[in-house]
């Protein structure tokens, strides 16, 4: 995502002496408008003015501040998202002001929460299904095991991923699949078959009650980004 970085200078009073071209686009301003020396916290959500107050007097203080997360205000009243970076302006071995920097990062707190609804949603969507969905390295080994494995098999998914495929089927099944993944990977071997193919086998699973439950697999290889399985 871009970047957009504005910088500025305040007095000890907060009043604004000096920023940048991006500041002016960022909180829509024009240079007119900073003529008289414009206080700081005009520039800030209403509900920060206690905790930028604060983060002034340390600044001023001689402290500097790290990145720190603020809602800012524009002139047309919308708010942004942004990180601002604060040290003291030293000028003759005494603190004239406040240097700093705001990052933009709304486009990035947008994403961010976007994801996690998808994350949440997927996770929602693993949880509920009736089909298991699970992942194997290529030593058989599993990496993966959907929560819906309790409803089908009587294990939690820490559970289940901790079996090996001879706990997991009967002995006849798992001859099956093995004969299966050793026809796959000689047609791996050759090069010259469809990488999206996928086999269907139909195998006898054991649940956590001893009993027996016939389970049909969809299978097919995950790949690198050199389609390597």
């Amino acid at each position: 995502l871009p970047i957009s970085i504005s910088t500025f200078e305040v007095d000890a009073a907060g009043s604004i002496i000096s920023y940048n071209r991006t500041a002016l686009e960022t909180f829509r301003y024009n240079e007119e408008d900073f003529k008289e020396g414009m206080n700081a916290l005009q520039f800030f959500a209403p509900e920060e003015w206690q905790r930028v107050g604060e983060n002034m007097g340390k600044v001023i203080e001689g402290t500097s501040t790290p990145g720190q997360e603020f809602t800012f205000l524009r002139k047309d009243g919308s708010k942004f998202i942004g990180l601002i970076y604060t040290s003291p302006n030293i000028k003759q071995n005494k603190t004239a002001g406040i240097r700093g920097v705001i990052i933009d990062i709304t486009e990035r707190k947008q994403a961010e929460e976007a994801l996690r609804e998808s994350e949440e949603k997927y996770r929602w969507v693993l949880n509920n299904m009736a089909d298991v969905i699970t992942v194997m390295d290529m030593n058989l080994r599993f990496t993966y095991v959907s929560p819906s494995i309790m409803r089908m098999r009587g294990y939690t998914a820490e559970e289940a991923m901790a079996q090996t495929l001879e706990q997991v089927m009967t002995p006849e099944s798992l001859q099956i699949v093995a004969k299966g993944f050793e026809e796959e990977m000689k047609l791996e071997a050759s090069g010259t078959a469809d990488p999206a193919r996928s086999r269907i086998v139909v195998v006898e699973e054991y649940k956590k009650d001893g009993s027996i439950v016939l389970m049909e697999n969809h299978m097919s290889f995950l790949r690198d980004e050199t389609q390597k399985a």
